[in-house]
């Protein structure tokens, strides 16, 4: 209701609402829905550019926390205004608690494999090659038969727990 000072848009549309004045003349407040999502590349610059006089205000159930994605930081850092924790969404009924259940499926490898490892990179630095164990094991837990060891597992886990339970 532009004639009350009130303009509500989804900005992911890019189509601006009428008003009277120009947005950076007013004062303004936006409100970010799923604010981890939108507020890191072109729709973030777009809507600041759009409002320079704005405050933002950021919804979102998962906030980002690394350094080139800090939602908390994007929008002013400080103190949330609030938090709504799992278990208050469980208390409330609006949602079910999780169950987890820490499984391992074993990672199993040739006993050369260190050895090699080490002849091969002889020539770098400790702290190098512990960053090169680190990014090859992770490739190495991503790998097609590792997958394929998981997935086995979800679906035996799955056979003998929640589809036996739930007959």
């Amino acid at each position: 209701v532009p004639a009350k000072g009130l303009c509500v848009a989804a900005c992911n549309q890019k189509q601006p609402c009428s008003q009277s004045a120009p947005f950076s003349a007013q004062i303004n407040c936006a409100a970010v829905d799923e604010a981890h999502r939108s507020q890191y590349d072109f729709l973030a610059a777009f809507m600041r550019a759009s409002l320079p006089n704005a405050k933002f205000i950021a919804f979102t159930g998962t906030p980002l926390l690394q350094e080139d994605k800090h939602t908390l930081g994007e929008f002013g850092g400080g103190e949330y205004i609030d938090e709504y924790r799992l278990h208050e969404a469980v208390a409330d009924g609006a949602t079910l608690p999780i169950k987890y259940q820490d499984a391992w499926v074993a990672l199993s490898a040739n006993a050369d494999l260190d050895a090699a490892f080490k002849k091969q990179f002889a020539d770098q630095s400790e702290v190098r090659q512990h960053e090169l164990k680190r990014e090859l094991l992770r490739r190495w837990r991503q790998a097609g038969d590792r997958m394929e060891q998981v997935a086995e597992h979800l679906v035996e886990h799955f056979l003998s727990s929640v589809k036996a339970c739930c007959r």
